[in-house]
């Protein structure tokens, strides 16, 4: 919710993006690997006519977007030992908005290339593999997660 907001008249909800990644290692220090990401945005307005402006014929405008997006990830590790990983990542891809609306006019579904940077991120082995990064792009800034 880092981008939510609401005030008088609109309302913008967010959800984090669910991501599923596969990487596998082909040297020391690069990963080749595969994503797919889900994220879900709610915005809701209300706007009222110039000659009913005093609130007595709100006009309704709601619409939720479903983003899909999948990414070739190419990760480079600086530091790797058994129980330690230090990366950075970029991702390659396609992203699908899908929206659900209700309102008067038809806003179209998007479908564009995207990206994900992975600026800094480090995964640690052991009992509970566990992950996290830093970067930019529709995955989110901050990711954490487990690895399995």
């Amino acid at each position: 919710h880092l981008f939510s907001y609401h005030n008088e008249t609109e309302q913008l909800s967010k959800i984090g993006c669910f991501n599923v990644e596969y990487c596998r290692r082909f040297t020391k220090v690069y990963w080749l690997g595969l994503s797919l990401s889900y994220s879900f945005s709610r915005n809701r307005e209300v706007y009222f006519t110039l000659q009913d402006y005093n609130e007595s014929n709100p006009i309704f405008y709601n619409m939720d977007t479903y983003i899909f997006s999948i990414f070739l990830n190419h990760k480079f590790s600086y530091i790797l030992n058994s129980k330690f990983n230090l990366y950075s990542l970029v991702g390659i891809g396609f992203s699908y908005g899908k929206r659900a609306y209700n309102t008067y006019f038809v806003p179209k579904d998007v479908g564009y290339f995207d990206f994900q940077l992975g600026l800094i991120g480090f995964s640690l082995k052991g009992k509970i593999p566990f992950f996290m990064e830093i970067g930019i792009g529709p995955q989110g800034i901050f990711k954490m997660g487990f690895t399995f």
